[in-house]
């Protein structure tokens, strides 16, 4: 997994060529400077899925300490979705899908 953009927020960020995130123990990346307060960073891939720290360097050696996290999922397989069909007047059908890499989420419905 990998690849999004994520927006991260902080303070005294520089337009500068060194400005780059670092996702745990992964290949630092360019970053996207927007404001002195927002930037943006692709995930680098991975092929591990877990939590890890999130750092910002404006110079290319020292990175932030703030702790901030990403977390990596597995990706999603669809293997099948029962019914395949139901009322578009009435609405409401349960559909179950079965597959892997689901998160247990509580909002997830």
């Amino acid at each position: 997994s990998g690849g999004e953009s994520v927006l991260i927020e902080g303070y005294y960020f520089k337009r500068v060529d060194t400005l780059k995130c670092r996702f745990g123990n992964l290949a630092p990346v360019t970053a996207i400077f927007l404001s002195t307060h927002q930037i943006i960073c692709k995930s680098p891939t991975t092929k591990a899925a877990g939590i890890v720290e999130v750092e910002v360097t404006t110079n290319g050696q020292d990175y932030s300490s703030s702790r901030s996290v990403f977390e990596y999922h597995y990706p999603i397989t669809i293997s099948s979705i029962w019914p395949t069909s139901g009322s578009a007047a009435l609405g409401g059908t349960t559909v179950v899908v079965s597959g892997s890499g689901f998160i247990n989420e509580m909002g997830l419905s």
